[in-house]
Protein backbone atom coordinates (compact mmCIF):
# COMPACT_ATOMS: atom_id res chain seq x y z
CA UNK A 1 0.00 0.00 0.00
CA UNK A 2 1.44 3.35 -1.08
CA UNK A 3 2.38 5.58 1.85
CA UNK A 4 -0.04 9.13 1.60
CA UNK A 5 3.48 11.15 0.42
CA UNK A 6 3.35 8.63 -2.86
CA UNK A 7 -0.65 9.63 -3.62
CA UNK A 8 0.58 13.21 -3.98
CA UNK A 9 1.09 13.03 -7.60
CA UNK A 10 1.25 16.41 -9.95
CA UNK A 11 -2.22 16.32 -10.67
CA UNK A 12 -3.41 16.41 -6.98
CA UNK A 13 -0.91 19.15 -6.18
CA UNK A 14 -1.71 21.85 -8.58
CA UNK A 15 -5.10 22.13 -7.46
CA UNK A 16 -4.40 22.48 -3.86
CA UNK A 17 -1.33 25.24 -4.70
CA UNK A 18 -4.42 27.00 -6.55
CA UNK A 19 -6.78 26.75 -3.79
CA UNK A 20 -3.75 28.31 -1.71
CA UNK A 21 -3.43 31.08 -4.29
CA UNK A 22 -6.64 32.20 -4.05
CA UNK A 23 -6.95 31.55 -0.33
CA UNK A 24 -3.43 33.79 0.13
CA UNK A 25 -4.88 36.96 -2.50
CA UNK A 26 -7.87 36.89 -1.33
CA UNK A 27 -6.61 37.20 2.47
CA UNK A 28 -4.19 40.30 1.05
CA UNK A 29 -7.43 41.73 -0.21
CA UNK A 30 -9.30 41.52 2.40
CA UNK A 31 -6.44 42.63 4.65
CA UNK A 32 -6.23 45.60 2.70
CA UNK A 33 -9.74 46.42 3.04
CA UNK A 34 -9.61 46.48 6.83
CA UNK A 35 -6.85 48.58 6.78
CA UNK A 36 -8.61 51.32 4.35
CA UNK A 37 -11.91 51.09 6.41
CA UNK A 38 -9.87 51.64 9.69
CA UNK A 39 -7.85 54.83 8.06
CA UNK A 40 -11.71 56.05 6.90
CA UNK A 41 -12.20 56.12 10.23
CA UNK A 42 -9.52 58.31 11.35
CA UNK A 43 -10.88 60.49 9.15
CA UNK A 44 -13.41 61.64 11.25
CA UNK A 45 -10.80 63.28 13.46
CA UNK A 46 -9.13 64.98 10.98
CA UNK A 47 -12.11 66.58 10.00
CA UNK A 48 -12.50 67.55 13.30
CA UNK A 49 -9.61 70.17 12.72
CA UNK A 50 -9.64 73.56 12.29
CA UNK A 51 -8.17 74.93 9.37
CA UNK A 52 -5.10 76.31 11.32
CA UNK A 53 -3.98 72.61 12.36
CA UNK A 54 -4.94 71.49 9.14
CA UNK A 55 -2.40 74.09 7.92
CA UNK A 56 0.58 72.99 10.34
CA UNK A 57 0.49 69.46 8.82
CA UNK A 58 0.24 70.60 5.35
CA UNK A 59 -3.16 70.35 4.43
CA UNK A 60 -6.71 71.95 3.00
CA UNK A 61 -10.41 71.36 4.44
CA UNK A 62 -10.78 70.18 0.34
CA UNK A 63 -7.63 68.09 -0.02
CA UNK A 64 -9.85 65.78 3.44
CA UNK A 65 -12.72 65.98 1.06
CA UNK A 66 -11.04 64.94 -2.06
CA UNK A 67 -9.54 62.00 -0.26
CA UNK A 68 -12.67 61.04 0.92
CA UNK A 69 -14.03 60.86 -2.63
CA UNK A 70 -11.53 57.97 -3.21
CA UNK A 71 -13.46 54.52 -4.07
CA UNK A 72 -14.06 52.37 -0.78
CA UNK A 73 -11.21 49.76 -1.23
CA UNK A 74 -8.50 52.70 -1.44
CA UNK A 75 -6.72 54.07 0.94
CA UNK A 76 -7.67 57.48 1.32
CA UNK A 77 -4.04 58.37 3.28
CA UNK A 78 -2.26 57.60 0.69
CA UNK A 79 -3.96 61.07 -1.68
CA UNK A 80 -3.87 62.48 1.49
CA UNK A 81 0.44 62.32 1.38
CA UNK A 82 0.55 63.04 -1.87
CA UNK A 83 -1.55 66.33 -1.50
CA UNK A 84 0.62 67.32 1.58
CA UNK A 85 4.35 66.10 -1.09
CA UNK A 86 2.84 68.37 -3.42
CA UNK A 87 1.60 71.15 -1.22
CA UNK A 88 5.49 71.77 0.21
CA UNK A 89 7.23 71.41 -2.80
CA UNK A 90 5.41 74.32 -4.29
CA UNK A 91 5.62 76.16 -1.67
CA UNK A 92 9.54 75.45 -1.58
CA UNK A 93 9.54 76.19 -5.54
CA UNK A 94 7.78 79.77 -5.16
CA UNK A 95 10.76 80.32 -2.23
CA UNK A 96 13.44 79.84 -4.70
CA UNK A 97 11.63 81.79 -7.32
CA UNK A 98 10.84 84.88 -4.34
CA UNK A 99 14.73 84.89 -3.38
CA UNK A 100 15.74 85.18 -6.74
CA UNK A 101 13.65 87.89 -7.80
CA UNK A 102 14.68 89.71 -4.42
CA UNK A 103 18.44 88.88 -4.95
CA UNK A 104 17.83 90.15 -8.28
CA UNK A 105 16.93 93.31 -7.21
CA UNK A 106 19.63 93.63 -4.99
CA UNK A 107 22.35 93.51 -7.57
CA UNK A 108 23.52 96.89 -8.55
CA UNK A 109 23.27 97.71 -12.22
CA UNK A 110 26.25 97.27 -14.11
CA UNK A 111 26.99 99.43 -16.48
CA UNK A 112 28.99 98.24 -19.95
CA UNK A 113 31.47 100.17 -21.25
CA UNK A 114 30.61 102.29 -24.36
CA UNK A 115 32.06 100.29 -28.03
CA UNK A 116 35.05 102.08 -29.11
CA UNK A 117 34.39 103.82 -32.44
CA UNK A 118 36.89 102.73 -35.48
CA UNK A 119 38.65 106.04 -36.27
CA UNK A 120 38.30 106.17 -40.27
CA UNK A 121 41.68 106.48 -41.62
Amino acid sequence: MPSSFERLTPARIAPAKAVAFVAKDMMRTLAQAVRAWRRRAQFAELSALDDRMLADIGLARGDIASATAEPLWRDPTVRLSVFAVERRAAERAHQRWRRGLIAARSRPETTRPAPRQLADG
